[in-house]
């Protein structure tokens, strides 16, 4: 089983990641499926995780939002097995997405911090911010005045810094 572990603050660039490395997985002939932690009351309900495969695909991708924060204990644990155990299951991909930073001492975090494949996405800082308006407009070949650039740095930051 390939695991990904996306987490941080920059929800921009960790989205447009998980596209491109979910198109890059579904375009290999997979199935994605999304669940988001807080409705996950089992890691049963998850097919594909457990050796439930579906007849008809050849692959899976399987994305869980949200599961360090929202995930029920029980749920936690069950995630902490199957990801310590390396499932030898090749035909499952596994996404596994946190909105902001993810609470480094719980077992499951550390574990997908060892056996997975994982990218963090920090806050950008303020002269980050000011960097990718610029550039996010120039490559769409839009030109504003920077009054407009100082009004959009501060509404994404609160900070003015052109």
């Amino acid at each position: 089983m390939q695991i990904y572990f996306l987490y941080g603050a920059d929800q921009f660039n960790l989205n447009k990641k998980f596209s491109s490395l979910s198109q890059e997985l579904i375009s290999e002939g997979a199935d994605l499926h999304v669940y988001y932690a807080d409705e996950i009351s089992s890691i049963n309900q998850i097919g594909g995780l457990t050796g439930g495969m579906n007849l008809f695909s050849s692959a899976q991708v399987i994305v869980v939002r949200n599961l360090l924060k929202s995930g029920s204990k029980e749920v936690l644990k069950n995630f902490e097995d199957l990801i310590s155990l390396k499932n030898k299951e090749e035909m499952v991909s596994l996404i596994l997405i946190e909105s902001g930073e993810p609470d480094k001492r719980l077992r499951l975090y550390k574990s997908l911090i060892k056996h997975a494949s994982s990218i963090s996405f920090p806050a950008l800082s303020p002269k980050e911010i000011s960097n990718f308006i610029e550039t996010q407009l120039a490559g769409n070949g839009i030109k504003v005045q920077s009054d407009v650039k100082v009004e959009l740095n501060y509404l994404l930051s609160g900070f003015d810094t052109f």
